[in-house]
């Protein structure tokens, strides 16, 4: 590569301004009754993996490629970027920040996410050439591709690409000439159908891991995980690792828990240059902490 390489990893994505509702069911259609809610503010997408991060490893040099607003929360993005010590150089500032309103129900530990997007199309959205790892946040999502997939393309010898997913529904987006650029795929159990397009995928059936085997010989690394255990293809050999880490259901955070198992993985293949079984076993042990409340990422 030309240029020198600064930076351990860039994490690239979207970033929004959250706000949370914690509630014990989910509001009903045309329903209008109070709810007892926890509500709070803060900022989700790529902020959630920057965060974990920084908090596993002081010393790693990161630097993001995201798009903040030059409003209010723009401002308030920035400046806790700059307090985690992250190269924001490459952040690209459009009219306005992505919000996600976060709907969290309580008693049967669901999400559900209204995002609006910042749709404003970006022409020069940086570059990552300077970081060894790139980190693509949310790769099945139709806007990360619409904004991010020259980069995603642009792969330069010597680079290593990672990348998770979010979207639990199927879409017509074909992801196939974007996975062909990984290294590094890790994604939940949830996500599998729509990264394989079918609703047949179901957890770690025999559906599923005939796919995800079949997708091994084009991806080095691969891990997919849910609450109870992973499963990880590392270059062609499948292991399983059980989460021993016992989660209470009451009152468990679970808005940025995938993103915080993630960075687990990627602080430690970055500290050790290898997936192992006790790599896995300690992302699983730091996103039950952060679920439980254990750790403030």
């Amino acid at each position: 590569m030309s240029k020198i390489l600064k930076f351990d990893i860039c994490v690239c994505g979207y970033s929004f301004k959250d706000t949370i509702y914690e509630l014990n069911s989910f509001p009903e259609e045309n329903s209008n009754k109070s709810y007892d809610a926890f509500v709070s503010n803060k900022f989700g997408g790529v902020f959630n993996t920057l965060r974990a991060l920084r908090f596993l490893n002081k010393k790693i040099k990161i630097k993001v490629l995201t798009i903040l607003g030059k409003d209010e929360d723009g401002k308030q993005g920035l400046k806790e970027i700059k307090k985690l010590n992250i190269n924001h150089h490459s952040i690209v500032f459009n009219n306005s920040t992505s919000s996600s309103l976060n709907i969290i129900n309580k008693k049967k530990n669901t999400k559900t996410f209204i995002v609006r997007f910042n749709s404003k199309k970006i022409h020069n959205i940086g570059n990552i050439e300077d970081s060894r790892w790139v980190h693509f946040m949310y790769l099945d999502n139709i806007e990360f591709i619409n904004q991010f997939k020259k980069i995603v393309l642009n792969k330069k010898k010597g680079q290593f690409f990672s990348a998770d997913l979010s979207r639990r529904t199927i879409s017509k987006l074909d992801l196939t000439k974007y996975l062909n650029k990984l290294d590094f795929l890790i994604c939940s159990t949830k996500e599998l159908p729509s990264l394989f397009k079918s609703n047949r995928c179901n957890e770690f059936n025999q559906y599923s891991m005939q796919k995800i085997k079949k997708l091994s010989k084009k991806i080095k690394y691969i891990v997919v995980h849910n609450k109870f255990k992973s499963l990880g293809f590392i270059d062609g050999t499948l292991i399983e690792v059980k989460n021993n880490n016992l989660v209470n259901n009451k009152n468990i955070n679970i808005t940025g828990a995938g993103d915080t198992f993630t960075a687990s993985l990627i602080n430690d293949f970055i500290s050790n240059n290898k997936i192992d079984n006790k790599s896995i076993s300690d992302a699983h042990k730091i996103a039950s902490k952060f679920c439980m409340g254990k750790i403030k990422i």
